[in-house]
């Protein structure tokens, strides 16, 4: 496993132990879930890599922490639902420069605005990451959702109560994003 990797699943881990430590009554299957969180965080990251590697030709690598902390920074999100077997809500946010890249990679033309061909590619982009980490998962009984589309500068994306959240932050030579994954 990779330095990055490595530190990723140690910083989930990490606050899945807080989590329970603050928390009165632990279910008996916290183990399995907790597992499971991680197993999703890695199959989101390594399928964040692999479709912008495959698609576009492009290395992405975990970017600032930072960049994700905040709700406003993104200009377009796409979300994804897993559903049956497990349950988890996906958030793909994108840097407009990004998706304009991306949209020339996919298409071969540069937009100068989020239009109807980059909110395409914006569900495009979050079903092949949300399809891709579900097979990686290897778990019977799952189910992804369509993509829903989300455009503006600001816009606010808010998960269910109760969820734990995880940001990844990711960043290439053209831009950044951020998958975000909600799961009980």
């Amino acid at each position: 496993m990779s330095n990055s990797k490595s530190a990723l699943v140690d910083e989930v881990m990490e606050r899945i132990a807080r989590k329970h430590q603050s928390a009165n009554d632990i279910p008996l299957n916290h183990g399995l879930a907790d597992e499971m969180h991680v197993q999703l965080v890695q199959a989101l990251s390594d399928s964040t890599r692999g479709i912008f590697a495959t698609m576009c030709g492009w290395e992405v690598s975990t970017g600032d922490c930072s960049m994700c902390n905040s709700n406003n920074n993104f200009d377009a999100s796409g979300l994804i639902s897993l559903s049956g077997a497990l349950k988890a809500t996906i958030a793909v946010r994108f840097k407009k420069e990004l998706l304009f890249a991306a949209t020339n990679s996919f298409l071969g033309f540069t937009p100068t605005q989020l239009g109807p061909d980059v909110m395409d590619l914006v569900g495009e982009l979050t079903n092949m990451i949300g399809g891709n980490a579900k097979e990686r998962l290897s778990i019977t009984g799952v189910v992804l959702g369509l993509p829903t589309i989300v455009a503006g500068e600001g816009h606010y994306i808010a998960f269910d109560a109760g969820l734990e959240i995880t940001r990844l932050p990711f960043h290439c030579d053209h831009g950044s994003l951020c998958v975000e994954v909600g799961m009980n």
